[in-house]
């Protein structure tokens, strides 16, 4: 098929605006990346960087803050990874501040992440090297090591523990155990008829004073009902004297009193003028 001359312009046309518009999307994407002003910092890692590429993230916090910029052997220490991160502008970084590698197990994508410095000391400037920090990896297998030294230990005691001399132990306890328990079994069955009866004499004790909390209840209450009488009966006799108290002449009484007193005086004088002895011997002769 032969295309004609306009055609051959516009199929031109065409491709030519659909490289200038894939250009440019591209220049918008990569060009705010290439030429944005970032803060430049480095770090070494001597362990495996497996995973880690450019332009991958930095965290802070989990926070993403940047790239990696680029990753390089370092000249003098073949042993280790230089690897220059790209920070936003204005990123605070504080003394103290270590950058980690951290792997997802899922992706197998590696990140660097970066933990918080201490804000009471002085801030990194750009361009400084900052200490690794210890992976997620070396963390899991330090702790690892930690868990089978810890293992290795209490295994240790086990097969200690469960010795010849321990288990001859073990095995007279259990011995001892089986002894006493048949002893402590015979007791009871001995002493089961004397328990019983020492039960039966406590239980009849306890009726026993039963019985005498009710007979004391009705001594109680008889007392009660006696002296509730005797004070009524009391009272009475103590109202009738006072109404005979009452009734009685108190000036008359003082009067008679008074002559009866004067009555006597005169019979006292009288007695004494007569002469008892002579009128005694006068009946004896």
């Amino acid at each position: 098929m032969t295309l004609s001359g306009a055609q051959r312009t516009r199929l031109g046309l065409f491709l030519l605006t659909g490289m200038l518009l894939l250009g440019g999307t591209l220049f918008g994407v990569l060009g705010s990346t290439l030429f944005a002003e970032v803060d430049l910092y480095s770090v070494r890692f001597k362990e495996s960087v497996s995973g880690l590429e450019t332009s991958s993230q930095v965290k802070y916090q989990g926070l993403r803050v940047g790239r990696v910029h680029s990753l390089r052997i370092a000249a003098d220490e073949p042993g280790a990874i230089e690897v220059t991160l790209a920070l936003k502008p204005g990123t605070v970084l504080y003394q103290g501040t270590e950058a980690r590698l951290d792997s997802s197990a899922l992706t197998g994508l590696t990140t660097i992440n970066l933990s918080p410095g201490d804000p009471r000391k002085s801030k990194l400037t750009p361009g400084v090297q900052l200490p690794a920090g210890m992976s997620f990896t070396d963390r899991i297998t330090g702790q690892a090591d930690a868990i089978r030294i810890k293992f290795e230990t209490l295994t240790n005691q086990l097969i200690r523990w469960t010795g010849d001399s321990n288990r001859a132990r073990f095995e007279h306890l259990l011995d001892d155990t089986h002894k006493l328990v048949k002893d402590l079994d015979a007791t009871v069955v001995a002493l089961r008829p004397a328990l019983l009866a020492s039960a039966r004499s406590v239980e009849d004790a306890g009726r026993g004073a039963v019985r005498l909390a009710h007979a004391g209840t009705r001594t109680l209450r008889s007392t009660q009902d006696v002296v509730r009488s005797t004070g009524a009966r009391t009272q009475a006799a103590f109202n009738e004297v006072d109404r005979i108290l009452k009734g009685v002449d108190v000036s008359g009484v003082a009067q008679t009193l008074t002559s009866a007193q004067a009555t006597l005086r005169k019979i006292d004088a009288a007695v004494g003028r007569v002469d008892l002895t002579g009128a005694i011997k006068g009946v004896d002769g």
